[in-house]
């Protein structure tokens, strides 16, 4: 009986939470703008890789390693900012100090 109370919480939970979810679904954005669980592409463009375009675009224009997301993380050195690797900047700036300092 314990076993069914659990399973039966787990699904008001799982239940309130993609209500909650759906709802804040309401963001319509334009053609190139991010898009994502949480906002829709506007008029006819569709979300492919993270990012609003026309409807007649292939899909996976962009690999995996410069598109990231939770279970696809980025190389060493880049972070994961609105679902594109970027350098690390603090990285960049360490080995511009680095060469700097080699140099004089």
């Amino acid at each position: 009986m314990k076993k069914f109370f659990y399973i039966l919480l787990i699904t008001i939970i799982s239940l309130v939470l993609s209500a909650k979810l759906k709802n804040k679904k309401t963001r319509c954005v334009a053609k190139g703008e991010n898009c994502d669980f949480t906002a829709y592409c506007c008029q006819e463009y569709q979300c492919k890789d993270y990012r609003c375009a026309d409807k007649d675009t292939e899909d996976n224009l962009v690999e995996w390693g410069i598109k990231c997301d939770w279970f696809h993380h980025c190389d060493d050195h880049y972070n994961c900012r609105s679902h594109r690797c970027v350098l690390d900047e603090d990285y960049v700036a360490s080995e511009l100090e680095k060469t700097l300092n080699g140099n004089e």
